[in-house]
């Protein structure tokens, strides 16, 4: 979008080479924990032709998936320690003092397999908005295309529908 008195002339940026495309993955998780084991050299070589914000959307996803994984080992701990609690007031014993300890984050960094899925998820997507209808139906997948956006239509009907009830509940 070119709106007047911005900018006179349209500057062409490149994509990043590889050192560019190391950099990026550097700035993008500055503050993020990850884990030794992630090589951002590797991600820079395998992501040739990816701008700064694709790099960066990965960066923001992997970080994503590493929280819901977070959240879904404490939720999953909360009902296993509320099962024991359970267990124990029947029998009339108390838990034992190393189970009402607080353990550390089960996921306290971003890892390999996170900026993995985040790959996947970005290529999955990158190609359903990049191919064409033609040759997706030449490979059969126009009809889960169809489904998919069939049930996000449904999912986000549904959704509305319960915001809406919330807002009348309130």
């Amino acid at each position: 979008m070119l709106r007047p008195g911005r900018l006179d002339q349209l500057i062409y940026i490149p994509l990043p080479d590889e050192i560019g495309r190391t950099a990026i993955l550097k700035a993008a998780l500055k503050r993020s924990p990850v884990a030794p084991d992630v090589d951002l050299g590797f991600i820079a070589k395998n992501t040739h032709g990816f701008s700064g914000a694709d790099l960066t959307e990965i960066c923001q996803r992997a970080a994503k998936l590493a929280i819901r994984a977070s959240i879904e080992s404490d939720m999953a701990k909360s009902r296993e320690r509320k099962a024991l609690e359970a267990k124990a007031a029947d029998a009339g014993e108390t838990l034992p003092e190393e189970m009402e300890t607080e353990e550390s984050d089960p996921v306290p960094e971003i890892t390999r397999d996170h900026f993995e899925e985040a790959m996947r998820l970005r290529s999955w997507e990158t190609t359903l908005r990049s191919t064409s209808p033609f040759v997706l139906s030449r490979f059969g997948a126009i009809e889960s295309i169809s489904s998919m956006k069939m049930m996000a239509g449904e999912f986000f009907s549904a959704s509305s529908k319960a915001f809406r009830r919330l807002d009348s509940d309130s």
